[in-house]
């Protein structure tokens, strides 16, 4: 599934690591390694990364089925407690993600990564600064299914 991948990925990229810290180093109960999908925990620690898939569609179809070509518009919420972090993390994202290929860890096929937006946002409850980045991924879904 392109979001385990994805998760896989970013968790496994060590320039994101040293953005937002690893599982051990970030001392929460239970440990996470701060990269969420649609919703961070309330006891998890910012810096932080949260994303989940806006829109998605198949490329094309045929006359022998559906192809596994599909795109999907995935929004990264990069979170932090300064807007100067949550930045270089959006920075960082962008830099490692913008024309990505290759195969993720679940076997998902990623043919294309291309950056659709990028903004600054500020929410007062909880007091935290935000970098939203949105990525149009072009990719052949073919990865593992587990629960």
């Amino acid at each position: 599934m392109l979001t385990d991948g994805l998760q896989s990925l970013l968790a496994n990229e060590a320039s994101i690591v040293h953005l937002i810290g690893t599982a051990a180093s970030r001392g929460e109960k239970p440990p996470t390694n701060g990269i969420f999908l649609q919703q961070m925990p309330p006891a998890a620690k910012l810096p932080a990364i949260v994303f989940g898939q806006t829109e998605g569609s198949p490329i094309a179809d045929s006359h022998d089925g559906a192809d596994p070509l599909h795109e999907a518009r995935i929004a990264f919420t990069c979170q932090a407690k300064t807007a100067r972090s949550a930045k270089l993390i959006q920075i960082t994202l962008r830099r490692f993600l913008e024309g990505y290929q290759g195969t993720l860890a679940d076997g998902t096929e990623i043919g294309s990564v291309v950056l659709a937006s990028e903004l600054d946002a500020f929410e007062y409850a909880p007091f935290t600064f935000q970098a939203p980045i949105d990525f149009r991924i072009l990719y052949r879904d073919t990865g593992s299914l587990t629960t």
